[in-house]
Parts: C-alpha cells; structure tokens; sequence
C-alpha cells in the first residue's frame, strides 16, 4: 500500500515538473521527470544540505541538460519547479503560522 502511494506521489511531482518544462518548451516525458526528481532527491539526502538545497536544484540541472537541453534554461526550469512545488508550500505554512501563533495562546496548549 505505501508503495503505491509513494509512486503516485513520485508520478505527480513527475507531472508537476513535466508542465512547467512544457512551458520553457521542453518535451520530454513525464516519466523521465519523476526519474530526475527521485535521483535528485537521492543525490540531496546524501548532500546532508537542509532540504537539499543547491544540491537537489543541481542535479536536477545536470539530469536535464544530459537531454540535450541548454544548462540556463535547464537552471530556469528547476527554479520555476522548485517555488512551484517547493517553496510556495514553505512560504504558504509560514504565513500560516504567523496567522495562527497570533489567534491562538501558545502556553495554553501545553506542548
């Protein structure tokens, strides 16, 4: 079950990533993208970088550049990608809780 689950994850980051280089006009499949992603992951989880930062965007330049694609709009792609699956998640919990720390009394929690 959490096999399944985990590749459908992997499969939709694939399609997330597909759509945005469909944007920059690059064509390849969104199968390949969810290979790119999963070896880029590898790649920052053995960097030890918080959230794999440099290393993930990286890799995940030098994966799509082995496809023929100009390394600029490569960096571009991933740096699209990754606000758009990354950081504009980060950004939106941040706000988040700002907001809520703000609404709620923190000590009576007793966490």
């Amino acid at each position: 079950k959490s096999f399944v689950l985990t590749a459908v994850t992997w499969s939709l980051e694939g399609v997330v990533f597909y759509f945005v280089a469909l944007s920059f006009g690059i064509n390849i499949s969104p199968l390949v993208f969810a290979a790119i992603i999963s070896l880029s992951t590898l790649i920052a989880v053995v960097s030890f970088l918080p959230c794999g930062l440099g290393s993930f965007e990286a890799a995940m330049a030098f994966f799509i550049g082995a496809f023929g694609v100009e390394i600029s709009l490569a960096i571009a792609v991933v740096i699209i990608y990754r606000f758009v699956s990354f950081w504009y998640s980060v950004l939106l919990g941040g706000l988040s809780f700002v907001y809520l720390s703000k609404k709620m009394d923190l000590e009576k929690l007793n966490i």
